[in-house]
């Protein structure tokens, strides 16, 4: 209980190891922290503000539990229903419009958790925050042998748990996904690993998560509410695309030109940025060597006069480091020798 009345009258109050007491002949106080207001005694019964200052789930986020209670006393979902999932110490809290990820939950502040949630048709209070998340959903489970696997449909026993394929021992970039004759058919280099008939016309048939070594895939509608048999590969696709750009800066820095061909053919994002604003042509330019990987690059329609913090151009670094054929290859392709940096 976030707060206590004793036998004298006092009402205690406990937040993030701040102590208040509240004297009984005390009528109308308001309690704040951090500047922001908690609990108001008006009239001798104490009220609480649940979400003064809420974090809004809208897309996925993954947050310490610690600091949500150290900075916020809420979080929205704009949805009626919120699934509450376990992944070892984590909670996962998953809805139609999106999913928070609270770590350590279970491992360190779940004793101490004040929070609530506040959902379009009401607010629940932290008491039933804990006892829901005490019995959290869980997965069924599903692991593809030699031969493969293929799941008649997801059903599992518990109307609220959900499926799991188990996919830690590969990568998502070796995959591809598709619907065929109302079977979702999950490719591993190009043999069919995963089959889930029933994909179209049986909804539960989608409440699953695919875990991969590299990226989780799911739809927060398909588990929470409704979604198009379509969701779940437009999600597989983001994530493919999402990682096969993180490791293209990585194939340019090793030069290693088939890496990022196959990148860039699964839609690595070529005009993608680094925290210097550094695009992968920045990173191509800085060595002859790296010639065809420009050329590979620049022919995916990479933006030539992509900007770093400073203002530098691919040319800028092709000059910077005295690389004659890549300047040749930047001129040729109409680069602007008239661009000026930031200095």
């Amino acid at each position: 209980m976030p707060f206590i009345e004793n036998d004298k009258g006092e009402i205690k109050i406990n937040k993030n190891g701040l102590n208040v007491t509240l004297l009984p002949d005390y009528k109308d106080v308001t309690v704040t922290f951090d500047g922001e207001e908690y609990y108001k005694l008006q009239n001798g019964e104490l009220e609480r503000d649940y979400c003064s200052h809420s974090l809004r789930i809208d897309g996925r986020f993954s947050v310490n539990g610690t600091d949500l209670l150290n900075h916020h006393n809420c979080f929205t979902f704009d949805s009626d229903k919120v699934l509450f999932l376990k992944l070892n110490n984590d909670l996962l809290l998953l809805s139609d419009r999106g999913a928070l990820s609270i770590s350590d939950y279970y491992s360190s502040v779940h004793k101490n958790w004040d929070l609530s949630i506040e959902l379009s048709d009401k607010i629940m209070e932290p008491e039933e925050f804990g006892e829901r998340a005490d019995e959290f959903s869980s997965f069924r489970y599903y692991q593809p042998d030699e031969q493969g696997l293929e799941i008649y449909h997801n059903q599992p026993i518990n109307k609220n748990d959900i499926g799991l394929v188990d996919l830690k021992g590969k990568s998502i970039l070796d995959f591809d996904m598709k619907v065929m004759n109302d079977t979702l058919l999950l490719s591993h280099k190009n043999n069919t690993l995963v089959k889930v008939e029933n994909w179209n016309t049986y909804q539960p048939a989608r409440e699953m998560m695919l875990a991969f070594n590299d990226a989780i895939v799911s739809n927060s509608k398909c588990i929470a509410s409704i979604c198009n048999s379509e969701d779940v590969i437009v999600e597989f696709n983001k994530e493919k695309a999402i990682l096969s750009t993180e490791q293209l800066f990585d194939a340019v820095r090793r030069n290693n030109l088939s890496e990022v061909e196959n990148l860039l053919s699964m839609g690595a994002d070529v005009n993608i940025r680094d925290k210097r604003s550094w695009a992968p042509l920045h990173c191509a330019a800085d060595n002859d060597n790296k010639l065809d990987i420009s050329r590979a690059i620049l022919n995916r329609n990479a933006n030539i006069e992509a900007r770093t913090n400073i203002g530098e151009t691919p040319l800028h670094i092709a000059n910077a480091y005295g690389q004659l054929k890549i300047i040749e290859l930047l001129v040729d392709k109409g680069a602007s020798l008239e661009a000026k940096t930031n200095d």
